[in-house]
């Protein structure tokens, strides 16, 4: 866990890009499987940047899911709404975007 913590960006955001062994949504995956505290800092600075700088999202091996996404096929945007669901945390950082 170590490892994946020293991960975090100045923004906030955990590993890089978005998708892949380490991108934000396996590094938050692995962290809250593992058991981490809800009120961490690294995590709490992670869910809020995801929630925050959707253009992330395209970083990496994530640009199909802006295809996928726009075709309503389960893109970038699902996946980022599982990662959130994942965490042990209140919903607070869910918000509708059009």
């Amino acid at each position: 866990m170590e490892r994946v913590l020293s991960w975090q960006q100045p923004d906030g955001w955990l590993g890089w890009g978005f998708h892949g062994g380490r991108g934000a949504e396996t590094a938050i995956r692995l962290l809250c499987e593992k058991g981490i505290a809800h009120d961490h800092p690294v995590l709490l600075r992670a869910l809020q940047a995801l929630e925050e700088h959707p253009e992330r999202l395209r970083e990496g091996i994530g640009k199909v899911g802006t295809v996928l996404d726009a075709e309503g096929l389960g893109g970038s945007r699902t996946i980022q709404a599982t990662v959130l669901a994942w965490s042990p945390l209140p919903k607070i950082y869910l918000r509708h975007r059009s």
